[in-house]
């Protein structure tokens, strides 16, 4: 059991809290490529909580992508695909994961420990 804001958690409730805040996929406004869709990545379905999260309001103007995919595209096209997440936050705002309790870290191989 671990605490959150004085709380103690359970470990299946902090690793919903980490799959919410930092999916797998992670989704990408294409509007701003003025090229289409890409050709990766695959259209998603958000929850409720994904969709407010990232501000995912209209569902054919996104595509979602793993952190492999992302980091094969093109220097300018993952530039103008964070230009497109403006709306989710500034980077500052965003916490270090890798600072954060062992609970909350995603515990795959490759993984970048929370920075981009």
């Amino acid at each position: 059991m671990a605490e959150a804001l004085g709380i103690r958690v359970g470990s299946e409730l902090l690793d919903r809290w980490r799959d919410w805040f930092g999916p797998q996929l992670q989704p990408f406004n294409t509007t701003r490529l003025g090229v289409g869709p890409l050709k990766v990545g695959r259209p998603v379905t958000p929850t409720l909580e994904l969709r407010d999260t990232f501000h995912v309001y209209n569902d054919d103007d996104w595509t979602w992508l793993e952190e492999a995919e992302f980091a094969h595209l093109h220097l300018k096209t993952r530039r103008a695909l964070l230009h497109g997440r403006a709306a989710t936050g500034h980077v500052a705002e965003v916490p270090d994961i890798s600072a954060a309790s062992p609970h909350c870290r995603r515990r795959t191989p490759g993984s970048s420990g929370g920075r981009r």
